[in-house]
């Protein structure tokens, strides 16, 4: 029989190494302060597990018990996404040992920085095949990313605590500089978050459409360059045959690597977004429009707005998908751009990049 090829064996992990992480904190809150001097919730594989983590780091310096945890859980509208209270009981049988924890802890984060490596592998062979490779500039950043991945980014430092990771000036001078890579070259960054505001029927779904299909195909977006690879567009207010004809009309065909929602947003949508992010790991989640997700009482208060756009931005750091939620523009004309769009400063403050669709004329411009 032939060895498996790469892409079809699973990356690497040890899911019970995790559940013995998990239920030692159960078992022990005391052992949070250690694990989480030397873990992220990224470092766990299973979604599941990230989520029970981020609870546990939620809930630091409080008592973490089943209880506890099931309620901090339930109050985010993450527990059935975790497998229940059924599920979180299981973390505390056999498998938890608090005198082994810290090696478990070590399983746990060596997987992952295996995956880390064959994600890096994976987007340094992507980037190689591009036509102005730079042979040189690859082998630079893949040695200083490897690197870091190996050395574990100084989260073993001794200035770490609950997780916080402090390092000395000198040690965050020294490190590499990070190359930004692009879904759209120049413009929408992977990882962030941008906002795609206009007035009413200036064109916003029209153009976020064409930039899911440039995406999805690896076509240009308006002149620029893009990354091909999946997208998810969630069209979350019109209605499912317009969306439908729309794209019949710009001549999609369906092979497209584009999958899409045209409802309403389900509750706990934000909980709903993240696991369709770690499930299908599209490079470009387009949100049509924002508050149909995002539900805030106040579109002025900025501590508000921060807090709900929040989420999304920690979401597309933490997936590498870049976030692009459409919005409208406030009435009137402003001299700053960013202070156009509709409600508090914080829609603008929040992200990477922001896209400002305006009527010239019979014409639409970006």
């Amino acid at each position: 029989m032939p060895p498996a090829r790469a892409e079809d064996r699973p990356p690497p992990h040890n899911l019970d190494a995790e559940r013995a992480v998990l239920g030692a904190i159960l078992l022990d809150n005391a052992m949070l302060k250690l694990v989480a001097q030397k873990l992220r919730s990224e470092d766990f594989f299973l979604a599941e597990h990230r989520r029970v983590f981020r609870a546990m780091l939620a809930l630091a310096g409080q008592p973490i018990d089943l209880i506890t945890l099931v309620d901090q859980l339930e109050r985010h509208g993450e527990l059935e996404a975790t497998g229940g209270a059924g599920y979180i009981s299981t973390l505390v049988d056999g498998r938890a040992r608090v005198t082994n924890v810290e090696h478990h802890t070590t399983i746990v984060r060596e997987k992952a920085a295996l995956r880390r490596l064959a994600h890096l592998g994976d987007e340094i062979a992507r980037r190689a095949l591009e036509r102005d490779a730079n042979v040189e500039a690859l082998a630079r950043e893949f040695a200083a990313a490897s690197s870091a991945v190996a050395s574990g980014a100084g989260r073993n430092s001794d200035t770490s605590h609950a997780g916080f990771n402090l390092v000395p000036l000198a040690g965050l001078l020294a490190e590499p500089t990070e190359a930004v890579s692009f879904i759209v070259k120049g413009r929408l960054p992977t990882g962030g978050l941008s906002l795609l505001a206009g007035k009413p029927k200036a064109g916003k779904s029209t153009l976020a459409r064409c930039l899911a299909l440039a995406v999805a195909c690896g076509e240009p977006f308006l002149g620029w360059p893009t990354v091909r690879g999946p997208v998810i567009y969630l069209a979350l207010e019109e209605k499912r045959a317009e969306v439908r004809e729309h794209f019949n009309r710009m001549g999609a065909t369906g092979e497209e690597n584009l999958l899409v929602h045209a409802a309403q947003a389900p509750q706990n949508a934000l909980p709903a977004v993240r696991e369709l992010a770690e499930r299908h790991r599209p490079v470009l989640i387009i949100i049509d429009p924002l508050l149909k997700l995002v539900r805030v009482k106040d579109g002025n208060d900025y501590a508000e707005v921060m807090a709900a756009l929040e989420p999304l931005l920690v979401l597309a750091r933490e997936t590498g998908a870049h976030i692009l939620a459409v919005h409208h523009l406030g009435k009137g004309e402003r001299s700053e751009p960013g202070d156009s769009i509709l409600g508090s400063t914080a829609f603008f403050a929040a992200v990477d990049t922001a896209l400002l669709l305006t009527r010239v004329e019979r014409y639409r411009v970006l």
